[in-house]
């Protein structure tokens, strides 16, 4: 059941719930709004009349023991409402909406929220070679390198 949100299903709205601590809100987009909201669609007669409105896409595995990331995508008009005080509204995660506008909607009242999104890559990596860690930077260097010399390559005309 959602803890930090309601939902309002006739005005289309997330209403964030959590008083913020210290200032900060968390909120995680899977947790706290995809899976808490499917647990509150499957609990509620009233909310089970409407259409869920977040759809997600990724969170699939790929070989070597990585993960496609999610992203979550807010359907039919639904806006998120930050609670109403001044604080600082993080959301962790991959959110927008389907189309194309902000996900959230004004609080109510005369206050100052900052909006702070944290997203996630596109594909999320938890392997290991032989038995230790991967040097991503290492990698990363390699791989640049190597698309440079062969874009270079290319462009000059060698194979």
């Amino acid at each position: 059941m959602a803890i930090k949100v309601t939902f309002e299903p006739v005005n289309k709205i997330i209403q964030v719930t959590l008083v913020p601590t210290s200032g900060v809100v968390e909120l995680d987009v899977k947790a706290d709004l995809y899976s808490d909201g499917k647990e509150d669609w499957l609990a509620s007669s009233m909310l089970s009349k409407y259409r869920f409105p977040i759809r997600v896409v990724g969170g699939d595995s790929l070989p070597g023991s990585r993960v496609l990331g999610s992203t979550f995508f807010l359907l039919y008009g639904w806006k998120i409402r930050p609670y109403s005080s001044d604080h600082t509204l993080n959301i962790n995660g991959n959110l927008y909406s389907e189309d194309g506008s902000s996900p959230f909607t004004l609080a109510l009242g005369t206050v100052n929220i900052a909006i702070v999104n944290l997203v996630s890559s596109l594909v999320d990596s938890r392997s290991t070679v032989g038995g230790g860690n991967v040097d991503s930077s290492a990698v990363s260097n390699a791989v640049w390198s190597n698309s440079k010399a062969l874009t270079v390559g290319k462009f000059l005309g060698l194979k």
